[in-house]
């Protein structure tokens, strides 16, 4: 980012280097430039994944469907629901993906309360 530069004595670990060294790249940037995300900032962005991903045919709804699994607990009951919905109306519009990410998406359901 334009502005920011690395505090000294902060060492920077490239590539193999990094690996080599067993160290994760990004360990060895400052907590400062880290970003928490918040629990109610969270759901919105979970949603909006979601909602991208629904439909498409590539990694993002394996992708999506790890984040719900892991991060859906922030979500609320309507928010579940309306994702149970949206799946529900994509698998009967017949624009869920392909059979892949249509079992994907029966897992989603399933896991957010909807029939399997």
């Amino acid at each position: 980012l334009p502005g920011l530069r690395r505090p000294r004595g902060v060492p920077v670990l490239r590539g193999h280097r990094a690996r080599r060294e067993g160290r994760d790249v990004t360990a060895s940037q400052p907590s400062a430039w880290s970003t928490r995300v918040e629990h109610v900032d969270l759901a919105p962005l979970l949603l909006f994944a979601f909602r991208y991903a629904l439909g498409r045919r590539s990694t993002a709804p394996s992708t999506v469907a790890d984040l719900l699994a892991r991060y859906g607990s922030v979500l609320s009951t309507p928010q579940r629901q309306s994702i149970v919905r949206d799946i529900d109306q994509a698998m009967a519009a017949g624009w869920a993906g392909d059979d892949c990410d249509r079992e994907v998406w029966r897992k989603v359901a399933k896991k957010m309360g909807g029939s399997p």
